[in-house]
C-alpha cells in the first residue's frame, strides 16, 4: 500500500494519537523502561507471566525499551494467543509471538481520530484482520476485529493496559490467553 501526500497528515495524526495513548498517565513520570512502566507485577497468575514476557520482548532492546509498549492478544475464546510488543516511534509498529512459532505483525494505518487507531495485521499462518485500537484511558489500548476466516481476535496494548487486562471484567480475555499459551 503506498501513502498518497493527502494522506501524510491522517498518518502523522494517528501516531499522535497513539503516542497520546501510550504515554504515562500524568504525574506518574516517564519509563525508562518497558518492566518499570507496567504495573506492578499482578497476583493473578496468567496475567503475572504474561507482564513477565512482554517486559522480556521490550527489554530485548535496551536501547528502544522506553519507547516501548506491550502487546496481548488472542483469537477466538481459546486461542492461539500472542504475547508481543509496540514501538511507536516507528509510527506504530507492532509485533507478536505465540505457541508453535505463529507471529504477527501489523502497522498503523490512516485515520483522522487521536483516539482511534486502524491496524492491519498479518500473521505467518496467513491469517490476517484489520481492526482498530481505541484509546480506553491513558496508557490502554483496546482492540477487536475478525480474521479473513471469520476468527475473532482481541488486543490489548499500552503502557497501563495491565489494569484493564488484569479486572475482574476481562475473565474471558484472560482465560483465553492462558488457554492460546498454554499457560
Amino acid at each position: 500500500m503506498s501513502f498518497r501526500p493527502a494522506l501524510v497528515p491522517a498518518v502523522a495524526l494517528a501516531a499522535l494519537g497513539l503516542l497520546a495513548a501510550c504515554d504515562p498517565e500524568p504525574g506518574t513520570g516517564s519509563a525508562s523502561s518497558a518492566s518499570s512502566s507496567s504495573a506492578a507485577t499482578s497476583s493473578d497468575p496468567v496475567t503475572a507471566e504474561v507482564q513477565r514476557r512482554a517486559a522480556a520482548m521490550c527489554n530485548a532492546d535496551p536501547s528502544r525499551a522506553g519507547d516501548c509498549a506491550p502487546v496481548v492478544a488472542c483469537f477466538g475464546e481459546s486461542g492461539p494467543a500472542l504475547v508481543g510488543r509496540s514501538y511507536l516511534s516507528q509510527g506504530g509498529r507492532l509485533s507478536a509471538e505465540g505457541t508453535g512459532g505463529l507471529s504477527c505483525t501489523g502497522g498503523v494505518l490512516p485515520t483522522v481520530s487521536r483516539s482511534v487507531a486502524r491496524v492491519h495485521l498479518t500473521c505467518s499462518d496467513g491469517s490476517v484482520v484489520d481492526f482498530q485500537f481505541r484509546t480506553a484511558s491513558p496508557g490502554n489500548l483496546r482492540g477487536q476485529g475478525v480474521t479473513q476466516n471469520g476468527v475473532p481476535l482481541t488486543i490489548w496494548s499500552g503502557r497501563n493496559m495491565w489494569r484493564d487486562f488484569d479486572a475482574p471484567g476481562n475473565a474471558a480475555g484472560r482465560a483465553c490467553v492462558k488457554a492460546g499459551l498454554g499457560l
